[in-house]
């Protein structure tokens, strides 16, 4: 206990102390007193691109998931430096929320709380920072430049704003918010929006100011940013835009981006600017420019990055290059806008950055160390290398970001210490005929190859253990084990390790003979307890809440930091070690029942039928008026399972048979097992159907019908492979969690009641 009341203590020591530096004005930069002081004193600015302001509409539960979706790494502090380094001075960190708003419009405060701490990164190094609604608005996005929706979309500004100020009262003026990103209308039109519309942007934007203003703190008087429709300079855009009224004076700036690399067009854009804004008072920023590598134009990169910033720099005008950032090793095979290579602290191309900083004044003190090839000195990348990490909950695992076939050799140094789960421990998997995949079920190990799956071992608990799969044979501290039939299989998803809660010591890939990857479990420079490729010279991370062992100590100049002492990795250790309650499963509430009133929705399982599929499902019937499916896996009447619901009558289907399995009476809670072509209703045989083979292309979806369910479990072959509970998730929404997947199940249509 006084463990942990000290910890606490030190914790909050350090937050006041943080919080004093960011508050009380440490930093060195220019005296500003309004917008246009604030602008010019940002000089040249860079995008966080393609990191916060990912979206799939899937809402997943994971910071890190969103935060890398894109194909970039988790964001480093040491980048956020070598951006200040070369020459930078504000960065716009573009934020999108759709993915994780619930219900009732709550933002996930993990989603915030990491977004916070990528803005410390950037105010704690005396750099601007803006945030904003990033693909929240844009193509097909949730919120519109539209007036026959007018109040539906002004609510989600102001709920999403009014949260995010919150957030952020306290923080200083470093700290710029802007409204939203790239706004269009219904249609999705860039370039011919009706007048409306851009009515609609004008009345956003007014909500924006009015929503932050009133938050009060600090945000009385924060600077902030306002857009044009579709953040355009078209001349009908900027003749419609109407700057918001204000409480406080000259605390307003404009934005536009530009993507036009014809000084021609340039030239245009600032004429424009210039006559409706500069010549007004009006501060203005690009918050978005770029040229991709490769592109053609009438300039070079470096050429027209440096026109734009000293043309639009003698107006008062600030730029912010965008950087999509992106999985590349060399320059040559840069395709996009990516400057810095995300992870390392380098550059790909120097002299587009040098040009940048430099029109925009900078000269002095600027490094901007270059990317040379992937045989970069080891030594340079700095970490503490440990014993042993734990993943300790269930989540997306680490991906090893390497292809496997039926030659690859894998080997993992392990230990369990969870004695029931059903997770993986590696799996690189297509299909059940395409794969290797060792995984924990309950308290044994499994190897499968191929179609080959066998128990190989039932390992002891906490106990370290050597596991290698070399080609078709399976090993165990190096004992043979397993010699399945040699198959010929290439799997093209990555490779994913420890997708449940497993100790890793090491893992190493061999592809054709050669060494690919060389895991080691590591502390980085930042303390993030991770795995370090010593192949491919990097760190990889995973969402999972990590506990680190105990360090190793090398005499061999290996990258180890000297700086870092073993108390230092104990005392890692010991704060991760109290956060271990927070794992996915404690985050959600189970139900004895969740029910839907509509006929129309369904929960998808993600499985196809076959003729060996076993089931059960513990349901009841809401409705005796209606008709439904309790489950359907349906192709065609020859290629089907389902239980169907004909007013009082439940019917099942196997293939071509369709039979009568019972009547129900009101309120009846039914218990069935498909097993085959067996149907049992409270384990009495009931209809047993000629077999027969088929395979449907859809999946099985299951609460096609008004009814509760209490109850589901799937077998493919004699393999659980769906362990379906009621539960309320961590924003309270109704949704099956699958046991075995440790996976959420919604919806397709509306919410479900719950009980």
């Amino acid at each position: 206990m006084m463990k942990l009341f000290s910890k606490h203590i030190i914790e909050v020591i350090i937050l006041t102390f943080t919080i004093c530096l960011i508050f009380t004005g440490e930093y060195s930069y220019g005296e500003v007193n309004n917008a246009q002081d604030v602008v010019n004193d940002m000089k040249i600015g860079w995008n966080l691109g393609n990191t916060f302001d990912s979206i799939d509409n899937k809402k997943i539960n994971s910071v890190t998931y969103y935060e890398t979706l894109w194909n970039n790494p988790v964001t480093m502090e040491s980048d956020i430096i070598a951006i200040k380094k070369a020459g930078f001075n504000a960065i716009r960190i573009p934020v999108t929320y759709y993915d994780h708003v619930n219900a009732e419009g709550i933002i996930d405060f993990k989603w915030l709380d990491r977004i916070e701490e990528v803005v410390n990164y950037v105010l704690n190094n005396g750099m601007y920072c803006i945030i904003n609604l990033h693909h929240d608005t844009g193509n097909n996005a949730w919120i519109k430049a539209d007036m026959d929706t007018i109040d539906e979309n002004a609510s989600r500004v102001q709920n999403l704003w009014a949260q995010i100020a919150e957030k952020f009262i306290q923080y200083d003026q470093k700290l710029v918010f802007e409204g939203f990103n790239e706004i269009l209308d219904r249609e999705n039109n860039w370039v011919a929006p009706k007048e409306s519309s851009l009515q609609a942007t004008n009345i956003l934007n007014q909500k924006f100011v009015d929503t932050v203003r009133e938050s009060g703190g600090n945000n009385k008087n924060r600077y902030l940013v306002v857009n044009f429709y579709a953040a355009s300079y078209s001349e009908k855009m900027l003749n419609y835009f109407q700057l918001p009224s204000d409480i406080v004076e000259d605390h307003l700036i404009v934005e536009v981006h530009c993507y036009d690399t014809s000084k021609a067009k340039i030239d245009e854009m600032i004429s424009y600017l210039k006559e409706r804004f500069i010549n007004k008072g009006i501060p203005v920023i690009i918050g978005e420019f770029g040229m991709k590598n490769g592109q053609s134009g009438e300039m070079k990169r470096e050429d027209y990055a440096s026109y734009l910033i000293s043309k639009t720099k003698s107006e008062g005008i600030t730029c912010f290059w965008w950087d999509d950032g992106g999985k590349y090793e060399y320059p040559e095979d840069v395709k996009t806008f990516a400057l810095l290579k995300r992870g390392s602290s380098k550059w790909y191309f120097p002299e587009v950055v040098k040009a940048c900083v430099t029109a925009a004044g900078v000269t002095d003190n600027i490094s901007i160390p270059p990317i040379k090839n992937l045989e970069e000195s080891e030594s340079e990348v700095i970490y503490t290398q440990l014993e042993w990490i734990e993943t300790k909950e269930v989540g997306s695992g680490f991906n090893l970001e390497c292809e496997i076939d039926n030659d690859t050799i894998v080997e993992i140094g392990v230990a369990y210490i969870k004695s029931k789960q059903y997770a993986d421990l590696f799996c690189a998997m297509d299909s059940a005929l395409s794969r290797i995949q060792f995984r924990q079920e309950v308290d044994k190990l499994t190897a499968a190859y191929g179609w080959y799956n066998e128990i190989v071992e039932v390992p002891i608990l906490n106990e370290k253990f050597i596991i290698r799969q070399e080609g078709n044979q399976t090993y165990i501290n190096n004992k043979l084990v397993q010699s399945a039939i040699k198959q010929n299989f290439k799997v093209s998803n990555d490779a994913i390790l420890a997708k449940g809660e497993f100790r890793i010591y090491y893992c190493k890939v061999w592809e054709s003979g050669k060494l690919v990857r060389d895991f080691i479990p590591v502390i980085d420079s930042k303390g993030n307890k991770c795995l370090f490729d010593k192949k491919d010279v990097k760190f990889y991370y995973t969402d999972q809440l990590i506990i680190a062992g105990d360090s190793i100590n090398n005499d061999t100049n290996d990258g180890t930091d000297p700086s870092t002492s073993e108390s230092e990795a104990e005392t890692v250790e010991d704060n991760s070690s109290l956060e271990s309650s927070e794992s996915i499963e404690n985050n959600h509430q189970i139900l004895k029942y969740i029910e839907t009133q509509d006929v129309n929705s369904y929960i998808d399982t993600g499985l196809c039928v076959d003729q060996n599929m076993s089931i059960y499902i513990k349901a009841m019937c809401t409705d005796l008026n209606s008709y439904g499916y309790l489950l359907n896996g349906y192709d065609n009447s020859t290629k089907r399972i389902h239980l169907r619901q004909e007013k009082g009558k439940i019917l099942g289907a196997y293939g071509w048979y369709n039979e009568l399995l019972t009547s129900i009476e009101n309120q009846q809670i039914i218990e069935v097992k498909i097993n085959k072509n067996q149907f049992f209703l409270d384990e009495q045989l009931m209809i047993k159907a000629t077999k027969q083979e088929f395979n449907t292309k859809n999946t099985l979806k299951i609460m096609m019908a008004k009814c509760r369910l209490y109850d589901c479990k799937i077998w493919n072959n004699g393999i659980l492979v769906r362990d379906f509970e009621p539960v309320l998730d961590f924003q309270g929404r109704a949704c099956l969690w699958d046991k075995v997947e440790k996976k959420y199940y919604y919806s397709s249509g509306r919410e479900y009641m719950w009980k």
